[in-house]
């Protein structure tokens, strides 16, 4: 997962470990990539930090895993693990135990873009695609979605017309460098670009980062 440390004064590096004043519940955090915001790595809720070890409200999600669309606290996720946003403050989660990709929209609505709830492995159309155990996600300057699909191997690329390509990983366990489409990797998990276009992935169980240069190699 892409994390960054928790405010001053916080746990460090697995956030923070604040009070959500709707249930009086500590949670555990991980600092997701929007500012303020935070992934809950119990109960699959995302919060606004706002300061003082408080975290106030649920902006999306609720206490009870599962997987749902709909408006705000209505939603339901299973294991969110990492959040990008678009050129248009959309939200994007990588939804890992339903296996799928989720939008929040400017409006608090949740719906999910790619993916069909079960674990699998197939390119196509976005809601026909197949993820497994999606858990990084970056997004381009021209707002195309990638995610690395741990469990697959690999590294997926959702397009801005809803398709979802094999983008590096020839979905085999491994650690081979090479062309994209010939590269091994062994759950990848955080993924984030450089000022380039470079792409760097943690190769979780090939205990490296890896490097992806904007031509694919």
């Amino acid at each position: 997962m892409a994390c960054n440390t928790g405010p001053t004064g916080s746990t460090g590096a697995t956030g923070i470990a604040g009070t959500n004043i709707y249930s009086g519940t500590a949670i555990p955090t991980f600092k997701a990539n929007l500012g303020d915001l935070y992934i809950n790595i119990v109960t699959s809720e995302i919060f606004n930090y706002v300061g003082g070890g408080i975290v106030i409200g649920t902006m999306v999600g609720s206490e009870t895993s599962g997987f749902a669309d709909g408006n705000g606290v209505v939603a339901r996720f299973n294991g969110p693990n990492d959040v990008a946003v678009d050129s248009e403050n959309n939200l994007y989660i990588a939804d890992t135990n339903n296996h799928a990709i989720r939008k929040v929209d400017i409006y608090g609505i949740v719906t999910t873009i790619a993916g069909t709830g079960l674990a699998g492995y197939r390119d196509g159309a976005a809601l026909g695609a197949q993820f497994n155990s999606p858990s990084g996600i970056i997004i381009d300057d021209a707002d195309n979605i990638y995610v690395s699909d741990t469990n697959n191997n690999v590294i997926r690329r959702i397009d801005i017309y809803g398709f979802v390509t094999t983008f590096a990983g020839s979905g085999q366990a491994g650690s081979t460098n090479g062309a994209a489409g010939l590269a091994k990797f062994n759950s990848p998990k955080g993924i984030a670009f450089d000022a380039y276009g470079n792409m760097y992935v943690a190769d979780m169980n090939n205990h490296r980062v890896r490097k992806i240069l904007p031509n694919g190699f």
